[in-house]
């Protein structure tokens, strides 16, 4: 009944229900017992209660009568202060989990435990080696027929792609973990499917499309709205002309996401808001925002973070005509850039530079120019469908950087 009540994302009565059973532990097996705990950590992860997950993964590493709980619990901890942005903290309690996965010979526990890494790597710009380890934890769970993992780990895997320049392969992706959700019932993640994918969508300029699938996301979202979807419908309405409306959503982002103490969703609130504010003309704003992600991004460790309030604080200042600020910007973004392998801040930071220098450096210029035009030929040609690669290559910022290469495009 308790994981019943997960997958339906009634995260208050699962709670309630693996309470109760923990309560008689004594009367519960030794499997059962942990995976009471597993369920009730994993619902408290996504009602966003890390402090309480975090006491609840640490009761449960001492009530665990089995070497594998305690792999379990370990890993619980872990992910607890990847939430809360202690990504050292978490990575050295992975790798204690990891460890003890290994010497038991337990599968589940190393498909995790390389899941976790992986998000972790990805959140810190390494998304490359995230996607080797997502690879080997699917083909694990595959085995052994665990869903959750299942879905958990396509998700993953759909976040990599698109940060990847990968969008039709993020879009496949995570519609397959969509349908997964949907053959077991599971509310409580199919809704974190559709809003990525609106997300995936944003990438490729079909912003009607993104909005169809927030709205979705949000039509079956339990409860209140998670920070990341409040986010997207903001940027969404931005995008289509609804500036005033969408503007409201990410500031109101930005408390959810603050109240709940999600840090990596805060700080993705932040950069949707900063650029958002830059396009509408309110550049002090952006600027300050921009400044404190880059802040952030910089006592994470996050590359990401980093690279995104680097452009950001670029166009703020090329606003204000200071154009040596500006160069500086945009080629601290460049380096970052070519760390991440994010295609998309790649292709961005080689236009940006490529205007930049156009001037004073048009040889220089025209070789950003035609790299960042390589690029989105790329992405473009790996979007299949052909009216969303026409809706991709037509987009302003796009058309912008193709046009000035070749009017073929």
């Amino acid at each position: 009944m308790a994981k019943a009540a997960y997958r339906a994302a009634q995260y208050a009565q699962s709670i309630i229900l693996c309470e109760q059973l923990i309560a008689v532990k004594e009367r519960l097996t030794d499997t059962e017992l942990d995976e009471a705990y597993r369920v009730l950590v994993a619902a408290q992860e996504d009602a966003v209660e890390y402090d309480t997950g975090m006491e609840t993964a640490d009761r449960w590493l001492i009530d665990t009568r089995r070497a594998n709980g305690r792999v379990d619990a370990l890993l619980s901890q872990a992910r607890m202060w990847d939430r809360k942005g202690e990504l050292d903290r978490a990575l050295e309690l992975i790798d204690e989990a990891n460890q003890a996965a290994t010497i038991n010979g337990y599968a589940r526990g190393l498909a995790t435990a390389s899941r976790f890494r992986a998000d972790i790597l990805w959140e810190r710009g390494d998304s490359e080696a995230g996607l080797v380890l997502l690879k080997q934890a699917l083909a694990t769970y595959e085995r052994l027929r665990d869903m959750d993992g299942q879905i958990l780990t396509l998700i993953s895997i759909g976040i990599v792609h698109y940060l990847t320049g990968r969008l039709l392969g993020a879009i496949q992706t995570t519609l397959r973990a969509a349908h997964l959700c949907e053959s077991v019932s599971d509310l409580a993640h199919v809704w974190i499917a559709y809003n990525n994918l609106g997300e995936y969508y944003q990438q490729t300029y079909a912003m009607e499309k993104a909005l169809f699938y927030h709205e979705k996301a949000r039509s079956i979202h339990p409860g209140p709205l998670d920070s990341d979807l409040i986010r997207n419908l903001g940027v969404d309405l931005v995008a289509v002309g609804r500036a005033e409306e969408g503007l409201v959503q990410l500031r109101q982002a930005l408390i959810v996401a603050a109240q709940r103490g999600d840090k990596d969703n805060m700080l993705q609130v932040i950069t949707s808001l900063a650029d958002a504010l830059y396009h509408t003309g309110e550049v002090a704003e952006a600027r300050t925002l921009a400044l404190q992600l880059l802040d952030e991004g910089r006592k994470l460790g996050s590359e990401r973070h980093m690279l995104r309030a680097s452009l950001i604080l670029g166009y703020c200042a090329k606003s204000d005509g200071d154009s040596i600020a500006a160069q500086h910007y945009f080629q601290d973004g460049f380096m970052l850039a070519q760390q991440t392998g994010d295609k998309t801040m790649i292709w961005q930071t080689h236009a940006a530079l490529a205007e930049m220098l156009a001037e004073e450096q048009p040889a220089l210029a025209a070789v950003h120019q035609t790299i960042a035009a390589d690029m989105l030929n790329s992405i473009a040609l790996s979007i299949e469908d052909r009216e969303l690669r026409d809706i991709f290559r037509n987009a302003p910022p796009i058309a912008r950087v193709l046009h000035a290469i070749s009017d073929e495009y």
